[in-house]
């Protein structure tokens, strides 16, 4: 019987492996996309893998590098040597179409983690002492983990058509402003019940620094994308979501805005693979929405999955000089009480792992009243909170004013 070839794509690998050579942004595509076990040839992990060493050191990857990277490995003649790198870049038609091939190599990488995965389950299953709800808890998790594999960056404007050295940004709203000290560098919790407008501020943050010209970015699975642009397009033009009209004025100025959103798996290290992907074209404003729906696999105890999630977020923060809004749910509060640090989903680790902390607590009386809460500040807060007025049916906070908002871009987010 002939011996079963697992699926694979030699040619896809070698075009990803030559783009990554001719082009600097192809390199940063694939490795944010890809990892070095999608390869299926042994050489082509080892060639990914030093690759990947090189642009995270922030270095342009071109043969020469790549050699000698590999070489530190002592891995080059099990590679093929030079020759077969200058090669790969031959193979190549277009570094352009990167992407395509990058969804070839996930595509047959997917295929065989299904047939190992399925092996390893029929194993299990047919041996007598299998425990069938230990077999399901044992192999779901690893089937769940293939999917499409895709990490996609859209613009503003795609998104629409489907319908540093600050330590702190200001916000334009002055109360928050005077009390917090605005948005820092670092980790910014919005925290609350749902509904309580956290998303809604975030997003209505973004709007205001993309007015002046800071580039940002929506990490988004609470809500799709689509929807979220449209809450910020319906703010913009000061009209509910089902009389805006796509043709006009407004949705011109909005998808121009230097704005990305991001739509892929919405685990940890995509996650960061893709802040850091952005971060090397300018981004320095990120919103994660939200921090309970982020998967790490290896950490089971969810409290610990939110602690780990968050110092991880805010160790690429410092490292590069990052503002991240992190939007949280909180814990279900008693009546009467008002609410603590504790009550972060995620508990005391949370909390401490980020730099500032605000709750989102709407008044009973009148759900349209939200109370800004500073739990965590760089500041000495001594209000009780800061009151903001909702408007739901048009997604927005009313309380900035043009009088508030930045005319002039270089003056690096002091508004007046």
């Amino acid at each position: 019987m002939l011996e079963r070839i697992p699926p694979q794509d030699i040619e896809a690998e070698q075009c990803v492996l030559g783009a990554c050579l001719l082009d600097g942004d192809a390199a940063l595509v694939a490795t944010q996309g890809l990892k070095a076990t999608d390869f299926y040839r042994q050489s082509h992990r080892i060639v990914f893998e030093a690759i990947q060493e090189i642009v995270q050191a922030g270095k342009q990857c071109d043969i020469l590098i790549l050699r000698d990277q590999i070489k530190l490995t002592g891995n080059l003649e099990r590679v093929g040597g030079t020759e077969y790198l200058h090669s790969i870049t031959v193979a190549v038609p277009s570094a352009a179409m990167v992407d395509e091939y990058i969804k070839i190599v996930q595509r047959e990488s997917a295929r065989r983690q299904l047939i190992v995965s399925g092996t390893e389950l029929l194993r299990d299953a047919e041996s007598p002492t299998c425990d069938p709800a230990e077999a399901r808890a044992k192999h779901e998790e690893r089937l769940r983990s293939v999917d499409s594999l895709k990490n996609v960056w859209s613009s503003t404007e795609t998104v629409l058509s489907r319908a540093a050295d600050e330590v702190s940004l200001l916000t334009g709203l002055r109360d928050v402003d005077d009390n917090t000290g605005g948005l820092m560098c670092g980790v910014n919790i919005f925290a609350g019940n749902a509904g309580a407008g956290k998303s809604t501020c975030g997003l209505q943050l973004l709007m205001q620094y993309s007015r002046q010209g800071r580039k940002c970015a929506v990490i988004a699975a609470d809500q799709k994308l689509s929807g979220q642009a449209q809450f910020m397009w319906a703010n913009h033009a000061d009209v509910e979501i089902p009389k805006l009209n796509e043709f006009s004025d407004e949705y011109f100025e909005v998808i121009n805005w230097p704005l990305k959103w991001y739509e892929g798996r919405f685990d940890l290290p995509a996650i960061l693979a893709g802040m850091r992907f952005m971060a090397a074209r300018g981004v320095r404003i990120f919103m994660v929405d939200y921090l309970g729906l982020v998967q790490y696999p290896a950490m089971t105890r969810q409290h610990e999955r939110k602690e780990h999630v968050a110092e991880s977020i805010k160790l690429l923060c410092y490292e590069l000089s990052l503002y991240v809004i992190l939007i949280s749910r909180g814990n279900k509060i008693p009546y009467g009480q008002r609410p603590a640090l504790r009550d972060i989903e995620g508990g005391a680790g949370v909390a401490n792992a980020v730099d500032q902390a605000w709750w989102f607590w709407p008044d009973q009386q009148n759900p349209q009243k939200i109370e800004v809460l500073a739990l965590k500040s760089r500041q000495n807060y001594t209000r009780e909170g800061i009151f903001l007025h909702l408007d739901g049916p048009k997604h927005r906070f009313e309380d900035w004013s043009n009088r508030y908002e930045c005319s002039d871009p270089t003056l690096g987010g002091q508004f007046g």
